[in-house]
């Protein structure tokens, strides 16, 4: 009597995907009008910027979600800020009797602080330097010199399924969302089921060090990229695609011994898919895609990290073991062990490995050019 009777899990995923699609807008407008506003040389950094916030992001929903959802409980009690989310959001409902925590207030409270950014951003934000008044900026990316030329959606599509280099970036993205998603949500399962004498503090502060550790990947791929490589993006990612596979393949060996050190390679893993998820859908596909293709690409390479997501949640969930009593324990042939979740990532670490390799010197023509000008003008003349 009083509650609504459905499937949560039909209910939930369906609500989860429209949140997702519309999430997306967000991360494809971000790096669209950066594409304007950053140099190549710099987009390096920027894009450190964005897998900033998509860290702190991640904190607000682990950590302050927890709060939010800790502080509306019916039997809770706290201070001023308790006593307000009570009154708003609790407004002493009764089922059958009883009070029910006021568990909705996590999905209302991030609405309402995305509503006061829409205002802030509709009144701050220009897309590019010219509706702001300043002088046209050339970025030497790949549109560098072709911003006359219109295209088709038709002609967006083909500038990435028809490059092979648009496609291998997309690779790379896809790799970085199975090694996100397989740490940043079944690190905190395998702790609940597992319990990490002395390792608490990961489970506990879980959203916290995804975020500190996400911002250090961002910008230590970011800096390299820009620094070491001449913002060639394909070098920072071999290495923390490498990074990875050294990471994953010591986490499974040493899955059940020692609690803290599996803790820091998992926050040492996130570390490193940030950085790429930066540095490719961020930043490589604006490079390569240009201005004037730079939603499409790096929505479809964003697209490809999610995909990696879901590849990783169906996968992992399928060879961990299941608590569920008289199910078997194989999944495709293979006998079901916690041991399978790192083991599981460590192939497509190699292949984000190999396939950034494969892209190491590659740069827009316009980038080239510009760094010979720059070079040329920094090199001493000699008489």
């Amino acid at each position: 009597m009083g509650k609504l009777k459905d499937n949560v899990v039909v209910a939930y995923s369906t609500l989860y995907a429209i949140n997702m699609y519309f999430q997306s807008y967000g991360a494809v407008s971000i790096i669209k009008v950066k594409a304007y506003w950053f140099h190549v040389r710099e987009r390096g950094m920027f894009g450190a910027i964005f897998g900033a916030l998509i860290s702190v992001g991640i904190y607000f929903a682990f950590d302050w979600g927890q709060r939010i959802i800790d502080l509306t409980k019916a039997n809770s009690t706290g201070g001023w800020f308790h006593d307000l989310l009570q009154k708003i959001f609790a407004s002493n409902v009764t089922v059958g009797g009883k009070l029910v925590d006021a568990t909705w207030a996590v999905f209302f409270i991030p609405s309402i602080i995305m509503l006061v950014w829409v205002l802030i951003d509709f009144w701050l934000i220009k897309d590019t330097p010219e509706e702001a008044k300043f002088p046209h900026f050339d970025t030497h990316d790949a549109s560098s010199g072709q911003m006359h030329i219109e295209l088709s959606s038709l002609d967006l599509l083909k500038k990435v399924f028809a490059s092979k280099l648009m496609l291998l970036i997309a690779l790379i993205g896809l790799t970085s969302g199975i090694f996100r998603n397989g740490i940043q949500n079944w690190y905190f399962i395998f702790a609940a089921e597992v319990k990490q004498p002395g390792a608490e503090f990961y489970q506990k502060h879980w959203g916290l060090l995804l975020c500190i550790f996400g911002i250090v990947g961002g910008f230590l791929g970011g800096w390299i990229s820009d620094h070491l490589f001449q913002s060639r993006r394909a070098p920072p990612a071999a290495m923390l695609s490498a990074l990875v596979v050294g990471l994953t393949m010591l986490m499974a060996a040493y899955l059940f011994s020692a609690p803290l050190f599996l803790g820091l390679c998992c926050v040492l893993v996130v570390m490193a898919s940030v950085g790429l998820t930066s540095l490719m859908a961020g930043t490589a596909a604006t490079d390569f895609g240009g201005r004037k293709a730079t939603a499409t690409c790096s929505g479809i390479v964003d697209g490809c990290t999610y995909l990696g997501s879901a590849i990783q949640s169906f996968f992992i969930g399928h060879l961990v073991p299941s608590d569920k009593a008289g199910e078997a324990q194989t999944f495709m042939g293979i006998t079901r062990d916690w041991h399978c979740w790192p083991l599981f990532m460590v192939p497509f670490a190699i292949i984000g490995v190999i396939t950034a390799l494969r892209l190491w010197h590659n740069l827009p023509e316009a980038t080239l050019r510009y760094n010979k000008s720059v070079e040329n003008k920094a090199s001493p003349i000699v008489t």
